[in-house]
């Protein structure tokens, strides 16, 4: 075996420690980000950034995929496309043809009179104002019979 050889036993010693620094690296900036006040966009970038970063390293170095096939880095590539695709089909499904929101918003479902809306046994905002009625004229004629 050609990779065995003592020297190259040394020389991918030395790629690992170099990997493992750049790791450490790197989590210590992640860790320093962290304390930053970024915008929660601009952070999520920032980590999701580093966490690439990291995440190249470790399969290219530890997972030995720098040494592999051309067809490997398609597939992997392909795999990633499909991924972010995936991840962007709710965003892009969320709107109709006409731009508009395709949920209905929860004032015109409460405006049906939904039970959700208003509490279990409520049929909606004006049957409240008549129970409140109902409760105030029956106070004034208790207080009438007294």
């Amino acid at each position: 075996m050609s990779g065995d050889s003592p020297e190259d036993i040394k020389k991918n010693i030395k790629t690992y420690w170099a990997v493992g620094g750049i790791l450490f690296f790197f989590t210590v900036v992640t860790v320093a980000v962290s304390t930053l006040s970024l915008p929660a966009a601009m952070a999520i970038l920032v980590g999701l950034t580093i966490a690439s970063i990291k995440g190249g390293f470790v399969s290219l170095i530890f997972m030995h995929l720098n040494h592999e096939k051309k067809v490997i880095y398609q597939v992997l590539a392909l795999t990633a496309v499909l991924f972010i695709a995936l991840l962007a089909l709710p965003v892009l499904s969320s709107k109709d043809q006409a731009g508009r929101d395709v949920a209905p918003a929860a004032e015109a479902v409460c405006a049906e009179g939904h039970e959700h809306c208003f509490g279990p046994g409520s049929h909606g905002a004006a049957d409240d104002g008549a129970e409140h009625a109902d409760v105030e004229a029956h106070e004034e004629s208790s207080e009438e019979a007294h």
